[in-house]
This record gives C-alpha cells, structure tokens and sequence, in this order.
C-alpha cells in the first residue's frame, strides 16, 4: 500500500517587505518612497510522503528557516500552496517561546494553543520537566535561560505534543553533547513511529 504525502509544496514563492525606520517622519510627510521587497523563496514545489526524514542544506540566508516556518503554518506563502496531513511542531531555538513568561507558563500556553485540555497538560508539564532536567529553573523567566536552556525547553515541548511532522530548525546545534545523545534517540523513536521529520 503506497504511503501518503505527509507534505505537498506547489509554486511556493515568500516575499517580504523590507522595513525602513521612520524617524523624522513628519519632515517627510508628503515624501513619496519606494517600497523595498526581498524574495526568499521563488517557485518551490516537492512533495514528502509520510515517514520520510528530510535535510535542508544551505548558506546562511538561503531560506532554510522561512521554508521550515511556511511547512509549520508560521508563515503564509506569498504564492503557491501548502498542503500538510496530521499535526506539525517546529523546533527552533526560542521559537514561540515568550521571554517573560516562566518555562512553567511557556508550556502551559504552547499547550493551550494547540488544544491541549488542563487535565492533559499537567502530566505533560512533569514529562517536559523530567526529558529537559530544567527542574531547578522551570520557575523562572524565559529571557534569563541560555541558548541551550532553550533549546531543552522547545525540544521537550515538541516532543510532548506529539507531532506528525517534526521540523528541527538548528536547535540542537547548541547544548550539551549528553542532551544531544538523548534528542537522538526521542528521534529515532519518531522515525520507528513512522512520523515525518525536517531536518535545518
């Protein structure tokens, strides 16, 4: 039986528009100015059946990230079409993550959003705190963790939503190599689950 797309590009272009500062604004008024666009993505089309394990390589600025956050539904493409099957988690570093809120707060809201009920998230809050052994920092705020720190709390996060479609946007680039050794192995569980997994 052959298997499904678990993702389906077609004509995937992403423009953004380049931001100017508006100081002295006023004095410019009636200034008529071009608006500057930058092209990150033209004309991407693939597909990815279900179960695969997929890298994107490429130079810094070459639209790895924008194409991982257009595959998660973080960004919409500016043309084309995007078609996932079953439930996508992205995980980089910081991502979605609110620098003021506790590592506490950051799952309960992560969770909230993607429709978790409370009686759920509890358990999960103790499996996150345990797989990232954040237990003496879960308590406080956001912006005081490290890079790594981070990277522990998003991968945990990720893994506990059980996504179908995971995409890992170079955070495990940062962190310890005994962490790293356990993120490999919370993978190689997702492959022999048959879950689809994007690789930055």
């Amino acid at each position: 039986m052959p298997m499904e797309e678990a993702v389906s590009l077609k004509n995937i272009t992403k423009t953004f528009q380049l931001k100017k500062k508006k100081n002295l604004a006023i004095f410019f008024r009636f200034r008529h100015e071009s608006v500057a666009y930058f092209q990150a993505l033209e004309d991407i089309s693939f597909q990815v059946k279900q179960g695969s394990c997929i890298g994107f390589i490429g130079l810094n600025g070459s639209g790895k990230s924008t194409l991982s956050s257009l595959i998660a539904d973080h960004l919409v493409p500016s043309k084309g079409e995007i078609k996932r099957n079953g439930k996508v988690s992205l995980l980089a570093i910081s991502s979605g993550l609110k620098p003021n809120l506790t590592g506490t707060e950051n799952i309960e809201l992560k969770l909230l959003l993607m429709g978790f009920k409370s009686s759920e998230i509890e358990s999960r809050i103790e499996n996150i705190v345990r797989f990232t052994e954040l237990h003496d920092f879960i308590h406080q705020p956001i912006k005081q963790y490290s890079s790594g720190m981070k990277a522990r709390l998003g991968f945990g996060i990720a893994i506990q939503t059980d996504p179908d479609i995971l995409i890992i946007d170079e955070a495990l680039a940062v962190g310890d190599l005994t962490f790293y050794e356990k993120c490999l192995n919370e993978i190689e569980r997702f492959k022999q689950a048959g879950k689809t997994i994007f690789f930055c």
